[in-house]
């Protein structure tokens, strides 16, 4: 029923508990997956309240739902990237674990399998949510091309877990075949329609990886209202209705052509007066026991509604009910740190898909020293000067003869990058512009020196932050990276590095640290401290990829994934 009354309509589904909404998801899902003219039938969310909900759940109530958008927006580039890498260089990334692992630990067909696994769950984890998004939301392709793609991932996997070594090994020739196998005089043929598929699913995702656009959002709020505003169908609890049907949320464009209370007898009396007494024109109430109904009746008749009654539930299967132990983050205590204020902090920044990390991080660094010093003036000053990234650029290109990206030595790693930023900071210093000003000043910013440390440095590490002496590091990058929520701590994972093939290392990340994760807030200390034990307290630092990544711009990391540590002195 929904699917049809969906297509032309904007409708709220009131649900009896979260675990009813899953039911209802899971449903919607089978019936999207077995029938082709489902598939683009609009948008769904759900509005929740409540503190805990199954795993299905969580990715789609409006909070979270809206945490992964960001992360797509912000890294389904990297994602398609690591899916082509996978199909274009699977020799590189071969040659590198074996390299880093010293010995073949892994056949290549196993290693192969692994990694294109892992590209495939990664891009289809985008895709899925992607496909699920309001119409407006993505330009420059289909839907349809989305489907094509999802279909050929699909394809490929069922098709890698049929090859033997022998032919894998032939396709991509990393050994010759022998001459009296199998596959040589017969599977000819299974390694050719591999190879095919490869090739197609390689040209989709150059395809959308080159054409799709996401529509763009500046903070999270504004990307929870966008999917409560044109989602076509809104569930809601009890504790949630209220929200959708406020005079607020219906100037904001959340008009209400349809309300369906699922098994209206276990809805209280007074929340169906209140549904009775919306405004809504169309109200359908679902049930097995209808006397207890009668009184919405009679409200619904006297405001002459299409009064519809339904003597049986859809049949739906119950499942999932009690996995409910997931708990949904709770973000509304603001997010805080011990260490340098968020009114002296530079402005947050946005390298969107450039790989400039290291200039934004130190020039933010510089930054934030030059405000900080300014406001312990007698008496306090403002320092209004944004620095000029493509200054920036400049004085590096100059400095090491080579423009940021291009490198092509081996040892030309993410924190090479920053030490050289930093000495071209020393040395050339940059300029920079006023707030309210497109001219540059006439007057190079410079640091006089900058030091260096390691993880093994944690005890002073965290004396500096805690004192207001903001840092620049760098990290490697593994796939959780692309993946994380608010306030989730960033750990390195070595079993899935993010490889550059330009340069054969791991991808590293260049930002500014800002300070420490309070002990108060962190459960994993208050219970080593419970046990004796000492941990490293987890840093947290502001990133470069706008207010649209972890806390409004700001992400933790623990600091054993950490490399390097600079501290830039003015």
């Amino acid at each position: 029923m929904l699917l049809q009354l969906n297509k032309d309509s904007k409708s709220i589904v009131l649900v009896p508990s979260i675990s009813d909404a899953t039911v209802l998801v899971d449903t919607v899902d089978e019936l999207r997956a077995t029938s082709p003219e489902n598939e683009n039938f609009g948008s769904m969310s759900i509005l929740a309240e409540e503190t805990g909900m199954n795993k299905k759940t969580l990715q789609l109530d409006v909070t979270v739902q809206s945490i992964v958008y960001c992360n797509v927006y912000l890294f389904w580039r990297a994602f398609a990237t690591d899916m082509i890498k996978v199909i274009k260089d699977y020799k590189l990334l071969y040659e590198h674990h074996v390299s880093s692992n010293g010995s073949k630990s892994l056949t290549f067909q196993n290693f192969f399998e692994k990694k294109a696994s892992s590209a495939i769950k990664g891009l289809r984890y985008c895709f899925q949510f992607i496909r699920r998004l309001p119409e407006g939301t993505i330009t420059g392709i289909k839907l349809d091309d989305i489907s094509r793609l999802l279909q050929q991932l699909t394809d490929l996997v069922t098709n890698l877990t049929q090859q033997n070594i022998d032919a894998l090994e032939f396709v991509f020739s990393v050994s010759p075949p022998h001459k009296e196998s199998a596959h040589y005089h017969d599977g000819v043929d299974a390694a050719n329609k591999l190879t095919h598929k490869m090739a197609l699913c390689l040209q989709t995702v150059e395809f959308i990886k080159s054409s799709m656009q996401l529509k763009a959002f500046k903070t999270r709020e504004e990307v929870k209202e966008y999917l409560l505003a044109t989602s076509k169908i809104v569930i809601c609890t009890p504790s949630s209705f209220s929200i959708i049907l406020s005079p607020q949320t219906q100037e904001n464009g959340h008009v209400v052509d349809l309300i369906v209370v699922d098994d209206a007898s276990t809805i209280s009396s007074d929340l169906l007066t209140q549904v009775c007494l919306s405004g809504i024109k169309n109200i359908v109430l679902t049930g097995h026991t209808m006397p207890l109904l009668q009184p919405a009746f009679r409200e619904l008749s006297s405001m002459n509604t299409k009064r519809h009654t339904l003597t049986h539930q859809y049949q739906l299967k119950r499942r999932d009910e009690a996995i409910i132990s997931v708990e949904v983050e709770k973000l509304s205590a603001p997010f805080i740190w011990d260490g340098i204020p968020e009114h002296l902090l530079t402005p947050m920044k946005d390298q969107g898909n450039t790989g400039t990390c290291p200039f934004q991080a130190c020039l933010a660094a510089t930054e934030t020293h030059y405000k900080s010093e300014a406001a312990t003036d007698e008496p306090p000053r403002i320092f209004p000067i944004n620095f000029c990234v493509q200054d920036m650029e400049g004085q590096y290109t100059i400095l090491t003869g080579t423009e940021l990206g291009s490198e092509i030595s081996g040892n030309q790693k993410g924190e090479s990058r920053v030490k050289n930023t930093l000495t071209a900071l020393k040395e050339r210093g940059v300029l920079g512009k006023g707030k309210c000003s497109e001219e540059m000043v006439p007057v190079a910013f410079r640091i006089s020196s900058f030091e260096e440390y390691t993880s093994k440095d944690n005890d002073k590490i965290c004396r500096l932050l805690e004192e207001g002496k903001v840092m620049v590091g760098c990290f490697p990058i593994s796939r959780n990276y692309l993946t994380l929520g608010p306030r989730r701590a960033y750990k390195y994972n070595l079993e899935e590095p993010i490889i550059s093939t330009k340069s054969k290392l791991t991808c590293s990340h260049a930002v500014m640290f800002i300070g420490l994760v309070p002990i108060e807030q962190s459960k994993d200390e208050k219970s080593a401290e419970s046990r004796g034990k000492t941990m490293e307290r987890k840093i947290v630092y502001q990133n470069s990829y706008g207010k649209l990544f972890g806390e409004n711009g700001f992400g933790v990391v623990e600091p054993s994934s950490v490399t390097r540590f600079y501290l830039p002195i003015l």
